[in-house]
């Protein structure tokens, strides 16, 4: 069997922020990249000295994914990559509250099919990468009890599209640094602080995950059921510091077996950061196994 050597990709990082009329999509991080608390941060780091230059500092078209992805996936074929992990972009999906675009449901079905067809054998989708429609971001987020079921017809519905076509489904992207940057150290999108937030952020992601599942299983029961967790983003050499990482980084697994049971995920993507390895392991980080990664391996390999 071949090594899967392929793409991961964000909605935000790739997909245009304007619809084909020109409208803007309204979601979580548009508004945030734009917001002044982050153009002041931005001016303080000497990265910004009028608002013209903002345009640097925002997605705008991007990569105009929603458009480009054939030719996209041409490319990756033509450098030899046989796979790609997608990205529901859930605010130009679901632009208002209960109200789907379809024609955007047909092109995310689109890309794991096509892409079969013309080489890439393994393609995943991720559902949340951190990115949710204003209308979402104003009911308060994952503060919002309800937010788990929102997500739940989101997945819905583009399972309906998607249909029995089993792949990888890498639920939720790196729960635990999402809830960390916005609700214990606030270095992006401006959200109550404090440990109390932050746990209740995680007991809704882990619902979302679960809800999510029992659609995707239902629609596809062959698929593999996967989170992409972070182990090196924070990782350190001070023993007590590792210690506390640690503990963080298997509670979100133990919290979504405990919520959903042993067979909440069947896969463990574990992202790794290789700016962290060589800061955390120098001389010769990139050259180095980071230990924290082997242990996560043992710890869930069955």
């Amino acid at each position: 069997m071949l090594p899967v050597q392929g793409v991961g990709l964000a909605a935000m990082q790739v997909y245009s922020e304007f619809r084909k009329d020109g409208s803007w999509v309204d979601s979580n991080w548009g508004r945030w990249i734009r917001s002044l608390e982050r153009m002041e941060w931005l001016k303080s780091k000497g990265l910004l000295n009028n608002e013209r230059e903002l345009v640097h500092f925002v997605a705008s078209r991007a990569c105009e994914f929603e458009s480009r992805w054939p030719e996209d996936f041409r490319l990756w074929l033509d450098h030899g990559l046989n796979g790609v992990r997608l990205n529901a972009p859930w605010p130009r999906i679901n632009p208002e509250r209960g109200k789907f675009d379809q024609e955007e449901l047909s092109n995310l079905a689109a890309m794991p099919r096509i892409g079969k067809q013309m080489g890439l054998s393994k393609p995943a989708m991720t559902w949340y990468h951190w990115q949710m429609p204003g209308w979402a971001d104003d009911i308060g987020s994952w503060k919002n009890p309800d937010m788990p079921k929102y997500f739940e017809d989101l997945v819905y519905e583009g399972m309906q599209r998607i249909g029995n076509t089993p792949m990888l489904h890498t639920i939720i992207n790196e729960p635990t640094v999402d809830a960390m940057f916005t609700r214990r150290w606030r270095r992006w999108l401006a959200h109550k602080l404090g440990d109390v937030e932050y746990m209740e952020m995680l007991e809704r992601l882990a619902e979302a995950h679960i809800r999510a599942r029992k659609v995707i299983l239902s629609a596809a029961p062959e698929s593999e059921i996967s989170i992409a967790h972070a182990t090196t983003w924070n990782d350190t050499n001070v023993p007590a510091l590792k210690k506390y990482w640690d503990d963080e980084g298997y509670f979100f697994i133990d919290l979504l077996r405990d919520m959903g049971g042993p067979d909440v995920i069947n896969r463990l993507g574990l992202n790794l950061y290789f700016a962290t390895v060589a800061r955390t392991y120098a001389p010769d980080g990139m050259g180095k196994f980071p230990t924290r990664l082997t242990r996560f391996s043992l710890t869930y390999a069955n």
